[in-house]
C-alpha cells in the first residue's frame, strides 16, 4: 500500500505542477495580449445577442482639435447662467493677467464679454469629436440654446440620437444637427 501511495502523491503533485503551469502561461498569454473590448453583437447559449460596448468612450475622450476663436466669426455666446445666444465675435481683449476674453454681439441686440468656455461654434460638430462628457449647447425646438454635457451617444437603443443633461438637469434626446461643441471646455467645472 505504501508502493500505491506514492504513486498517487506523485500523480497528484504532476497534475498540480501541470495545472500551475497552464495557469502561469494562460496569466502570461492575457498580460501580452490586451483583449479588446468587443462592439459586436455575441450569442450566448443559443438565446438573444447581447450587445457589448467599450468603455473608452468615457474614459479617453477624442482629441478635439481647438478651432481658434477669430473677429468675425459667427458663435453661439452664454449671455446670461443659461442663457446662450447667436452673435458674432467683434474683439478680442487680452487681460493683464493673460485670460483671454472674447466681446461678442448677439444678433438680437446686446453684448457681452465671455471666456472661450462660454462660446460655443455656429455650426456643427464632427460625431467624432463628441464622445460621453463632452461640452455642449444645443438648439431646442422653440429655438433657443441650453448648454449642458453628452451623456450618451448614438446607438440602435436610442435611435441614433445623442442624450445630453443640460445644466438645468433635464436629459434630452438630440439629433446632430442641434447640437454646438463649446471652444473651450473647462478641465474644471465652471459656473
Amino acid at each position: 500500500t505504501s508502493q500505491a501511495d506514492k504513486t498517487t502523491d506523485e500523480s497528484r503533485k504532476s497534475k498540480t505542477q501541470q495545472a500551475n503551469k497552464i495557469t502561469s502561461q494562460d496569466k502570461a498569454n492575457s498580460e501580452s495580449h490586451a483583449v479588446k473590448p468587443s462592439t459586436s453583437s455575441a450569442n450566448i447559449n443559443g438565446g438573444d445577442s447581447v450587445s457589448q460596448k467599450s468603455s473608452t468612450t468615457t474614459s479617453n475622450p477624442p482629441n478635439v482639435p481647438l478651432e481658434k476663436i477669430t473677429v468675425n466669426m459667427k458663435v453661439v455666446a452664454r449671455r446670461k447662467a443659461l442663457s446662450w445666444h447667436a452673435g458674432k465675435v467683434t474683439e478680442i481683449i487680452t487681460k493683464e493677467d493673460g485670460r483671454v476674453k472674447y466681446k461678442v454681439a448677439f444678433e438680437e441686440k446686446g453684448r457681452a464679454l465671455v471666456s472661450g468656455h462660454h462660446i460655443a461654434l455656429a455650426h456643427q460638430p464632427k460625431v467624432s469629436y463628441l464622445s460621453t462628457g463632452a461640452r455642449v449647447v444645443i438648439e431646442t425646438e422653440d429655438g433657443e440654446f441650453m448648454p449642458g454635457i453628452v451623456a450618451e451617444v448614438p446607438g440602435r437603443k436610442n435611435h441614433m440620437r445623442f442624450m445630453v443633461f443640460t445644466d438645468d438637469h433635464t436629459p434630452v434626446y438630440i439629433a446632430l444637427p442641434k447640437i454646438r461643441l463649446v471652444c473651450q471646455p473647462c478641465k474644471f467645472k465652471c459656473l
